[in-house]
């Protein structure tokens, strides 16, 4: 039923939304910039998001509010505001009744950029389908993440804000059209991660029914922190504090303008971290807190398994997220000391599967150099480790402990717009890290850039209404696929073993089809390694 006036009561006050209209010629409401947790500025800045006080007129939610504090790679300057923790509600029926389907999505950025705007994530496509679309913002690098291992400073505040966030929607969002038991959180590379940590948590517990990640889990390699605290401190120098008290450093740190704090967590962002995965501010364990999110190690957390249908799935050549990073380096020094430039834990996967450095660089580049020419099995090995990897072992853990079915994917089409190439202005084969975002959101930075997305009727289309009925399929049920169309003409069959994975290749067409673990893989030497 449509309203031309499109005012929503919340827990906190009215608001005013905007009917819109989709580039697929869908109406829709949309409410932006809605405030979920009080501004964490001043003595808020670093602890617990608290709840938004409420207000008396109606509220207008007609436009963004502030993306979380950031640097600003292209702009070469810090973005944002700390007063960030807003949301967005897309809703195609604002009728209680209607109870539609939710999807809940966290944006990734190294857990240092990014927001749930439509810059990058607009409803267009998903709004085909009834359900609700929650984008959030969440406070990113120092302000969502400043680990002292310490009460005062104990991390994981980002990763709250989005607890905060999920309780706002259960609170609110049947009135938006939306039902509160049936919530899909779903994210890309950090997002996706901070989907897995979510599952984890007791805090969130009971707040989101499914689960979709893509492109990464909290037990990735940047995921977490081994020595925060030592992290910390080197944040600290690069500001010239020389305290050691954690209840001196967060007051200084109170007291500084938050640009300044930005341009010095730049100084561990470089292209040499940024390679290693080594991202200055990553969730963690947070037991020193009043209310912990997670009081054990990601790792030990994970091996209870997601007890909610999952999905999961990465992209046929993530490493190149990395191609940056790696030009702005010298590969001459790269294949001197591999070591150095390799994932700042990446011994834990050596040990793992009882591999040296050497066996792994004679696995994927035999006796070849890292150059242009074998750039391509050089991208490969990063993106094993930086995805592929993390994903099997979720798997692995899912088929033997997961309370729900796990389904596994693989997105493989490559003849689309790819905004991340053309950003890397390269024609590499392989759909990158992130690719799979074009199909589910319409980005607006490519009108910006005069860039066409998709054209109806091609391969691109087809590809992009066959991942929004799978994702919103599963949003409805639980399970991407019931009975067979055109559009899905195959049964998207979950994980049944742990050695050989079965997974969806989302290409030129759909296809079930199946791959060894990379466990299995692994324990292949040199000359035997299979690379699938």
């Amino acid at each position: 039923m449509e309203r031309k006036n499109a005012v929503v009561d919340t827990s906190s006050g009215k608001l005013q939304g905007s009917c819109q209209r989709s580039c697929l010629g869908d109406k829709y409401y949309a409410f932006k910039g809605i405030p979920y947790a009080k501004p964490p500025t001043g003595q808020l800045r670093f602890r617990d998001p608290q709840p938004m006080e409420p207000w008396t007129d109606i509220r207008n939610a007609m436009s963004y509010g502030s993306i979380s504090a950031q640097y600003d790679a292209g702009l070469k300057e810090v973005i944002g505001s700390e007063d960030c923790l807003y949301l967005n509600v897309y809703t195609r029926n604002l009728d209680a009744c209607s109870r539609a389907p939710v999807m809940f999505w966290i944006h990734g950025g190294a857990f240092l950029s990014g927001s749930g705007n439509d810059d990058m994530f607009g409803p267009d496509y998903l709004l085909t389908k009834s359900v609700v679309l929650v984008t959030i913002n969440y406070r990113l690098g120092v302000f969502g993440f400043f680990d002292l291992e310490d009460k005062v400073a104990p991390g994981n505040q980002g990763l709250k804000d989005q607890v905060m966030a999920l309780k706002w929607v259960r609170n609110n969002i049947i009135n938006f059209g939306g039902d509160p038991d049936n919530v899909t959180i779903f994210g890309g590379s950090a997002g996706a991660a901070s989907v897995h940590f979510l599952t984890m948590s007791p805090m969130a517990k009971g707040l989101f029914h499914k689960a979709i990640c893509q492109s990464g889990t909290a037990i990735s390699t940047w995921a977490t922190k081994k020595n925060p605290k030592k992290v910390a401190f080197q944040f600290l120098d690069a500001l010239n504090c020389k305290q050691q008290d954690p209840k001196v450093i967060v007051e200084f740190l109170r007291n500084i303008e938050y640009t300044r704090i930005i341009e010095a967590q730049q100084t561990l962002a470089t292209p040499l971290h940024m390679l290693r995965g080594d991202f200055p501010f990553t969730p963690g364990i947070d037991d020193q807190s009043d209310e912990p999110f997670l009081n054990v190690p990601a790792a030990v957390a994970a091996e209870e398994g997601v007890q909610v249908p999952l999905m999961i799935g990465s992209n046929t050549l993530e490493g190149l997220v990395l191609l940056r990073a790696i030009r702005a380096l010298d590969l001459i020094d790269i294949n001197r000391n591999l070591e150095h430039y390799m994932f700042s834990n990446i011994e834990k996967i050596l040990q793992r599967y009882n591999l040296t450095l050497k066996d792994l660089r004679q696995l994927y580049l035999k006796n070849d150099l890292i150059s242009n020419e074998t750039l391509h099995k050089y991208l490969e090995l990063l993106g094993d480790i930086l995805v592929t990897e993390n994903i099997h072992r979720l798997a692995k853990i899912q088929f033997h402990n997961g309370a729900a079915p796990t389904y596994l994917y693989k997105l493989s089409y490559e003849k689309n717009l790819s905004l991340s190439k053309k950003q890397l202005n390269t024609d590499i084969k392989g759909a990158n890290h992130g690719d799979e975002l074009m199909y589910l959101f319409r980005a607006h930075i490519c009108d910006t850039l005069n860039l066409v997305q998709l054209q109806e009727g091609t391969g691109a289309d087809r590809v992009m209404k066959q991942m929004v009925e799978l994702w919103t399929n599963f949003a409805k049920t639980g399970r991407p696929t019931s009975v067979a169309s055109d559009l899905l003409p195959l049964y998207w069959q979950p994980v049944g073993s742990d050695v050989i994975l079965r997974y969806l290749n989302i290409g030129e067409e759909l296809r079930m089809e199946k791959e060894l673990n990379i466990e299995q893989r692994y324990s292949y030497k040199r000359n035997d390694f299979i690379i699938h």
